[in-house]
């Protein structure tokens, strides 16, 4: 079955797509829960700002990204279920 997956170009896009997803959720939350905050004196820098820009970001990602991710997941599951083997007895054809 993972063979036959594996050559499925929807799911082998789902699963780079859920990886994609992964990484950007660990980023967003590592990002937020280290977040120290921005203290300016004055006006703020331009890397102050590409900072609380940054900042904006990484707390609107985890939840988008975890979202696509489920929604993926739940793709490739669709798609392994689809192409299962159909040469094995369904549990109502089996001998009792």
């Amino acid at each position: 079955m993972i063979r036959r997956l594996a050559t499925n170009p929807a799911a082998v896009a789902l699963v780079v797509l859920l990886v994609l997803c992964l990484v950007g959720t660990v980023w967003g939350v590592q990002l937020t829960v280290a977040d120290q905050g921005i203290t300016t004196t004055g006006d703020p820098t331009e890397q102050q700002e590409w900072q609380a820009r940054i900042m904006r970001l990484a707390g609107f990602v985890p939840t988008v990204a975890t979202f696509v991710g489920v929604a993926a997941l739940l793709g490739v599951l669709v798609i392994a279920s689809a192409s299962r083997s159909r040469t094995a007895p369904s549990r109502l054809e089996e001998p009792t």
